[in-house]
């Protein structure tokens, strides 16, 4: 989410700015995350840290824009245990590939990657009708697409 937030909203400053409404705008920000990070930027200990960072040098760069690919379009979640990587591994694969990646089951997830001891997100995805793959068609998938 951060490098989506980043892409969307041009500069740290507009970011500290930015009302709870102008953050939901912002693909995978709800109310909830939304409120989180206004809450973040109006603690003054935190303004504090970025101001000083900034006074330091720290210049945040803007996120490498999305790669295009054969996944392009795809939100993908990991849930469980891969045989044949790490989820780390598998993420980056599929970002390579021009999908994006999540941490937790949302509106715009288009696919679950159910590795062993798939639980909760299984369910969640389940419920709300996202396309459920095993490990091994994810591996086809994104080999067909290598």
């Amino acid at each position: 989410m951060a490098a989506t937030l980043a892409s969307r909203i041009p500069s740290l400053q507009a970011i500290v700015d930015a009302s709870p409404e102008a953050l939901e705008e912002v693909p995978d920000v709800g109310p909830e995350v939304g409120s989180s990070i206004r809450a973040f930027f109006d603690n003054p200990e935190n303004r504090k840290v970025i101001a000083k960072l900034l006074a330091a040098g720290v210049r945040p760069a803007p996120p490498a824009p999305a790669k295009e690919g054969p996944l392009s379009g795809m939100v993908i979640v990991f849930s469980g245990e891969l045989a044949s990587m790490p989820r780390a591994r598998a993420r980056a694969l599929a970002e390579s590939r021009g999908a994006r990646t999540a941490a937790t089951i949302g509106r715009q997830v288009t696919h679950v990657v159910a590795g062993e001891g798939a639980g909760s997100k299984m369910k969640k995805a389940r419920e709300m009708g996202v396309a459920i793959l095993e490990e091994e068609a994810f591996l086809k998938l994104v080999r067909d697409d290598a």
